[in-house]
């Protein structure tokens, strides 16, 4: 059973995303921002992350740096979960930013059918 990190500020959206994920057949672990799921990936080695970009304290952008940075983590998949819409300027800015890191695997805008999220990481972790 694949382990996805779900990082997100938002406590009713982590919730729901956490949920979906467990009733899709996943094994779930949960951060409540930026530095609390670098802290807990000390500790934990998830198959994937799903990162929020907006948060507060460190935001994703600054999360899949630090994570890029360190041999431990650099492998791991990180898909961006994003309020922002992906077709717009802040969102693309956001992202350029790192266009150089390997372990980006793409971004899914919320809000977003579960259905799609699930088959986006299946695919990730099929070619991972």
């Amino acid at each position: 059973m694949p382990k996805i990190l779900v990082v997100d500020n938002d406590l009713d959206t982590l919730e729901t995303i956490c949920l979906s994920l467990e009733a899709g057949g996943f094994k779930v672990i949960r951060a409540e921002g930026g530095q609390k799921a670098l802290n807990l990936l000390k500790t934990e080695t998830p198959d994937l992350i799903l990162l929020d970009i907006m948060m507060p304290e460190i935001d994703g952008i600054q999360v899949a740096k630090k994570l890029d940075a360190d041999i431990k983590t650099q492998k791991i998949p990180i898909m961006f979960i994003s309020a922002l819409p992906v077709e717009s300027n802040n969102f693309k800015s956001a992202i350029k930013e790192t266009e150089n890191l390997k372990n980006i695997k793409g971004a899914v805008e919320k809000p977003f059918k579960f259905e799609d999220l699930i088959n986006k990481i299946n695919q990730v972790l099929k070619n991972k």
